[in-house]
């Protein structure tokens, strides 16, 4: 895995951790916002790889 995709993805992961343990947060826009980053990953790991 590149390294820049280990680095989007651990810190995607700290985004999602901190909103799941905020019981006031919006975990609705959490998950939009966190389908839209893997999207994003997925969609320039595709271009990278070609």
């Amino acid at each position: 895995m590149p390294e820049w995709i280990r680095d989007d993805l651990v810190n995607l992961a700290a985004v999602i951790g901190v909103a799941l343990d905020d019981p006031a947060a919006d975990h609705t826009a959490m998950l939009q916002h966190a389908h839209e980053d893997l999207k994003r990953i997925l969609a320039e790991d595709g271009r990278d790889s070609r």
